[in-house]
């Protein structure tokens, strides 16, 4: 095994895509979770008598694409898809415009987009529409990836820093947005709706990603001394699992799939998977620095800390973005991302999102 500072050397040396620019957005409304809990009990009114688990989620607010009393009139999937595709859009726009700027770069000098989400269909895809938006290169490389859930934004990064290697000009841009709450289908007999209405919220978040040995223009193309380095990723999917997460299609929204066996299902295979990757790369549990984990619920994170007997201090960005935000499925780790760099954290980080399948998305991050 090498020590901290070979391996620091060796990987700067092989890696060379960096994140030069990144930005998040949410949509107007913010409500409390006594909002949302009052919004839960309108559609089902037993739901009153679990009102001590909005409590403990460890959310204090969260974002909506619209006013509370939108939810108060039952929607079907065709309506429900059409706000869909018009929020998510006016989120993406902002999010890419932000991160282009803090990039140094204009739309036209991207080279690809890759798009994640899984909370609505469009077909034109939302990164299509939002080319009409804004002005991208008509030759502009697309990949829309859907059906991720949760741990779209780790793999919609993997997938990104992939293309950067050898697209050319080697400028990504990396778009994940997710409105978990206007695509939910009531059912009174499904707890796990009850959670998803305590913990989702609604976000979008875009990072452009920059190849230093292609880039001419922006922040890679002038000093790409300093900037987040993305090395090595990874993936883990156990086998017959698709019962622990996903969602169900029903003709008014999206029934939730979540077992409460999560949490302990983690404790027990977490650490094998994250060994697996490391070792795979000469590396351990004592060489990271940090852990940049999508905060997936307050049990989960838990069920982080005991896998990987990390201090309670170790997932203090998850626990603070799940406080402001809530779980907004995908982009939910790029807002952690962005709080630990605004912070000044340095290092090497892990990056780690769980999503359906049941799958662990890994992201080796040199911040």
């Amino acid at each position: 095994m090498l020590d901290k500072s070979q391996t620091l050397s060796r990987d700067a040396n092989l890696e060379n895509i960096v994140i030069s620019g990144m930005a998040t957005a949410v949509p107007d409304h913010c409500f409390s979770q006594a909002d949302a809990l009052a919004r839960a009990c309108h559609f089902i009114p037993k739901f009153s008598s679990l009102a001590g688990l909005f409590k403990r989620t460890g959310v204090e607010t969260r974002y909506s694409c619209v006013p509370l009393e939108w939810y108060r009139t039952s929607r079907g999937w065709k309506e429900s898809n059409e706000v869909y595709i018009e929020e998510s859009l006016k989120l993406l726009e902002k999010a890419a415009g932000s991160a282009l700027d803090n990039a140094g770069l204009s739309p036209s000098d991207i080279s690809a987009i890759v798009l994640v989400t899984s909370t609505g269909l469009a077909i034109p895809s939302l990164d299509a529409r939002l080319c009409n938006r804004m002005s991208f290169s008509p030759t502009v490389q697309r990949t829309p990836i859907f059906g991720l859930g949760c741990a779209g934004g780790a793999t919609g990064l993997a997938r990104a820093k992939q293309i950067a290697g050898s697209v050319q000009g080697g400028n990504v841009l990396l778009l994940v947005v997710e409105l978990a709450g206007i695509n939910v289908h009531v059912d009174p007999d499904n707890p796990a709706l009850f959670v998803s209405a305590a913990l989702f919220g609604d976000g979008a978040a875009a990072v452009v990603l920059q190849n230093t040995g292609t880039a001419t223009k922006g922040r890679a193309g002038v000093d790409a001394l300093g900037l987040p380095r993305i090395a090595e990723t990874g993936e883990y999917m156990w086998r017959d699992t698709g019962h622990v997460m996903g969602w169900d299609v029903e003709d008014d929204g999206l029934n939730v799939i979540l077992s409460s066996t999560l949490p302990k299902f983690t404790r027990k295979e977490l650490r094998p998977a994250v060994s697996e990757f490391l070792s795979a790369h000469d590396m351990e549990l004592s060489d990271l620095d940090g852990f940049v984990a999508h905060p997936g619920g307050p049990r989960v994170l838990e069920a982080i800390e005991q896998a990987l007997a990390l201090p309670a201090t170790a997932l203090r960005h998850s626990r603070s973005t799940l406080n402001d935000y809530g779980n907004m499925s995908a982009p939910t780790v790029l807002f952690v991302l962005q709080r630990a760099l605004e912070e000044g954290v340095r290092g090497r980080h892990l990056m780690m999102s769980f999503g359906p399948a049941f799958t662990v998305t890994f992201a080796m991050l040199y911040l």
